[in-house]
């Protein structure tokens, strides 16, 4: 009798054993399911207009100044002076990266011949003003690396933010009275 009892107290408890950690494993697939798609760069950037486009001058916590990078607008007049230089570029034969005759040889762009501090520096002189922003701890921010043909983004933090990243930020519309992240590219 006492053989019996220990089976079957056996068979219950591996029973009940075996459904707790059914529920566990359950469980943990739907947790790395949500994270994963965070992982994935699921999220994507609001469909507005970027509200500040500029470089993080300073940063003391999530606390960031950015001066304000204003983009230039083209008038009629500057598109046909540049239809004008593009048009003589082709009849000189300048048009191609280098800036030579076809065939003299390579050379470099005007692009690669500017430093990435050069670059910030240039754009800092053309900054219009500056603003206070706050960037709070995990909202969705985006980092681009690889060439200007292949742009990759992946996930960014608050780590990758640093003095001198040119960034673009969308503003949280529902605070009115301080200028507080919601989304931010970081280039």
């Amino acid at each position: 009798m006492n053989k019996k009892r220990l089976i079957t107290l056996l068979v219950v408890a591996g029973f009940l054993l075996s459904a707790c950690s059914q529920s566990n494993v359950s469980n943990n697939n739907t947790i790395t399911t949500s994270t994963s798609s965070i992982n994935d760069g699921q999220f994507t950037q609001p469909d507005r207009e970027v509200d500040i486009n500029g470089v993080v001058k300073s940063m003391i916590g999530n606390q960031i100044t950015v001066s304000i990078i204003e983009r230039q607008e083209k008038d009629d007049q500057v598109e046909d002076d540049s239809e004008e230089k593009e048009a003589a570029a082709l009849t000189l034969g300048t048009a191609m990266p280098g800036g030579g005759v076809p065939g003299m040889g390579g050379g470099r762009n005007r692009d690669e011949s500017i430093s990435d501090e050069e670059r910030v520096q240039n754009l800092l002189e053309r900054s219009t003003e500056q603003k206070d922003l706050l960037v709070p701890v995990g909202i969705p921010m985006l980092k681009y690396s690889g060439d200007t043909e292949e742009m990759l983004s992946e996930e960014a933090s608050l780590e990758d933010l640093k003095v001198g990243s040119i960034i673009s930020v969308w503003i949280d519309q529902s605070i009115e009275d301080r200028n507080i992240a919601e989304f931010v590219n970081i280039r």
